[in-house]
């Protein structure tokens, strides 16, 4: 007989799954089957649709200074010790999660670096 893991399937007195179980079910991009499979693409569907029309604005827009921030998969967590920083995504690893305080930390930083300026960004923790 297959051992369980000790915190998943445990509920609450509510009946509502554990903190533990719900971490497991969206963990690292991770997704249950019928939403990886099914509903999943068609939102995303709408969605790189919408952005690719937005990005396409902001390059023809003229300005010379722009730069779009693609983050990874947004966490609750503190600012991190380091980014990493893909101009050229395919070139790299996947990213996985970046935390929301650490993509404002990055945009703040565009203030005054303007190495990234015409650029598009992938960034994730290091």
């Amino acid at each position: 007989m297959r051992e369980r893991h000790p915190q998943r399937g445990r509920r609450d007195a509510g009946g509502r799954h554990s903190e533990a179980d719900r971490d497991n079910q969206h963990r690292g991009g991770r997704l249950r089957w019928p939403f990886r499979t099914l509903i999943a693409p068609i939102l995303q569907r709408h969605i790189l649709r919408d952005r690719t029309a937005q990005e396409a604005v902001i390059r023809s827009s003229g300005l010379p200074d722009w730069v779009i921030v693609r983050p990874a998969e947004l966490t609750d967590g503190r600012e991190g010790r380091g980014l990493r920083r893909m101009t050229e995504p395919g070139e790299e690893p996947q990213p996985t999660t970046v935390s929301r305080a650490s993509v404002a930390g990055f945009l703040v930083s565009l203030v005054s670096d303007r190495s990234y300026d015409g650029k598009e960004i992938l960034i994730s923790k290091a």
